[in-house]
């Protein structure tokens, strides 16, 4: 079964209680079953009364004509509905002035019984468009109007009195009923389609919501992402101008060490083109649709074997965090990881790292530590990436947790956090 696309259900749903109504052939489909079933009823009387042959006719008409006058008041009433959807009022109008012709030009309302039930459904078409009120109001009208047309047949008949009172009281009762009914189904049913359209439109609020806020989130990210894409080359650019005006000098009085310096110079845009390039990855996956999970410890081993194709001495000692861990937390120490193996890289290229992962007391702990390096990052002052740890330190300070970086009494150094749980999840 092929779905209903969302703009056409869209459209369905706008048009009203009644919007199948407003397309033609659901229309005359309509109108073509209930003249079938009223002139099925209205014709049985007549037909019968032509089958009998001990019947004697005695209506002023000719049986043709009444059946032809019959079969086009039924035609008319029933093509009426049709105007229902766009014009319920008018459609009710005509259904009861079809009614009152043929009563006049029959003088046998018996026949037409079936012909008040096609009045009915058009109150009903016309009541479930509107309030409490309003709707009983109609159903009064109607039943005060078709009153008013029994009464004004029945007083040119000439029959007995207490014949045309007892008439009038059981078919106005009869009518009244039906018409009173048809009012309370079109208040429930008033009732059923405004609760389903305010629940409607409050999916779609929800829905508008949800695309604004995931749309400011993307927003957000991107910013972020920006930021660091402006940090990321700022800093690194930085590094390789400093590390470069640093071997010029050095050149014509120590060639020797002007050619670590180039060395720190390449290992420098290696570890640039890594960092943009991870940047680059975060803004194509939030750009790009649908979006790649955010990643975060669940892609430790993978960032650790990034770095060790890049020849670092990285060891995953422990990692022992669940996958279900609340993703603001799991995603900060990723974070947290990358940043302090960017860092080792930097300041003590060659070194051992350790990265340890494990649940204390409720919280996430994270730890990287590296052993000194075979240079001394201090000689060259300002290529360091130091926005990044201060960044992830507030960021832990605002899921109730801490972050701490201090050198190792061997002359390493040491990334630690702690990042509640139970916080995070609340």
């Amino acid at each position: 079964m092929r779905p209903v696309p969302p703009s056409a259900a869209a459209s369905v749903a706008s048009s009203g209680p009644f919007g199948l109504l407003d397309r033609w052939r659901t229309g005359v489909i309509f109108a073509a079953i209930m003249c079938v079933a009223t002139l099925a009823q209205v014709l049985v009387t007549p037909i019968s009364a032509l089958v009998d042959a001990g019947m004697t006719w005695t209506l002023p008409l000719s049986p043709a004509v009444m059946i032809t006058a019959l079969t086009a008041g039924c035609l008319l009433q029933s093509a009426s509905l049709a105007l229902s959807a766009r014009h319920p009022v008018l459609a009710l109008t005509a259904t009861m002035a079809a009614y009152v012709a043929l009563l006049f030009v029959t003088d046998a309302p018996t026949w037409l019984a079936a012909m008040q039930l096609v009045i009915v459904l058009a109150l009903f078409l016309v009541t479930a468009r509107a309030t409490p009120v309003i709707a009983l109001g109609w159903a009064a009208l109607v039943t005060s109007a078709i009153a008013l047309v029994w009464v004004g047949w029945t007083s040119t008949l000439g029959e007995n009195p207490g014949h045309i009172v007892a008439f009038l009281i059981a078919e106005i009762t009869r009518f009244a009923l039906l018409a009173f009914s048809a009012a309370a189904l079109g208040i429930w049913w008033h009732v059923v389609v405004s609760r389903a359209e305010r629940a409607r439109r409050s999916a779609e609020a929800v829905e508008r919501e949800h695309e604004e806020r995931v749309e400011q989130a993307r927003a957000a990210e991107r910013a972020r992402i920006a930021q660091e894409l402006h940090d990321v080359a700022g800093q690194h650019l930085a590094g390789l101008i400093t590390l470069a005006d640093a071997a010029l000098k050095m050149a014509p009085a120590h060639p020797a060490d002007a050619l670590e310096l180039v060395e720190e110079v390449r290992a420098e845009g290696r570890f640039a083109a890594a960092s943009l390039s991870s940047a680059l990855q975060d803004l194509r996956a939030v750009d790009s649709e649908p979006a790649e999970v955010t990643r975060d410890l669940r892609q430790t081993a993978e960032l650790v074997e990034f770095w060790r194709a890049r020849g670092a001495d990285v060891r995953l000692v422990s990692a022992a965090a669940p996958d279900d861990l609340p993703a603001v937390v799991s995603t900060t120490a990723y974070r947290v990881i990358a940043e302090s193996l960017t860092n080792a890289a930097k300041y003590a290229p060659g070194a051992r790292v350790d990265v340890a992962v494990g649940l204390s007391e409720g919280a996430l702990e994270v730890s990287v530590a590296n052993a000194p390096g075979q240079h001394d990052a201090e000689r060259h002052p300002g290529i360091g990436l130091g926005w990044g740890l201060t960044a992830l330190g507030d960021r832990a300070e605002l899921l109730g947790g801490s972050l701490t970086a201090t050198a190792t009494p061997d002359g390493g150094w040491r990334v630690h956090t702690r990042l509640p749980v139970a916080m995070a999840e609340a």
